[in-house]
């Protein structure tokens, strides 16, 4: 059965709101406007932060190299090692598995990561392009 990620906000603009990706094969999360989930008013988070690779067997984050960073459950899973110019280097990160009950933090922004097969999502809004 497919599977739903749903991030619920604990800090930051999106505290308190619930943004379920149901159907959604990739979340790009960032302050981009072209991200599945923009952050738009955190200047800590990168145009195009973090993925989520969401498949019926597992679901995934990558740092995109980041400026500041991609936190699971506190622990850092990448950033970018240089922060400006061309020459910028990235730190390699792997993907690494989420699960129900992680939190997720990117700059200000911190949320609960739900993990719900499809039957069971309810009325939460989908991960909004432009909110």
């Amino acid at each position: 059965m497919p599977t739903t990620i749903i991030l619920e906000g604990l800090a930051g603009e999106k505290a308190g709101r619930a943004f379920s990706c149901a159907g959604l094969s990739q979340v790009v999360i960032g302050r981009s406007r072209s991200c599945t989930l923009h952050l738009a008013d955190d200047p800590t988070v990168s145009r195009h932060h973090c993925l989520l690779d969401i498949n019926e067997a597992s679901v995934r984050l990558q740092d995109l190299g980041s400026k500041n960073g991609t936190y699971l459950n506190g622990e850092r899973i990448g950033e970018r090692k240089q922060p400006t110019g061309e020459d910028a280097t990235f730190v390699d990160t792997l993907p690494v598995a989420l699960h129900a009950g992680d939190e997720l933090r990117l700059g200000h922004h911190v949320f609960l990561v739900q993990i719900v097969e499809d039957a069971l999502v309810n009325d939460l809004s989908l991960c909004p392009a432009h909110s």
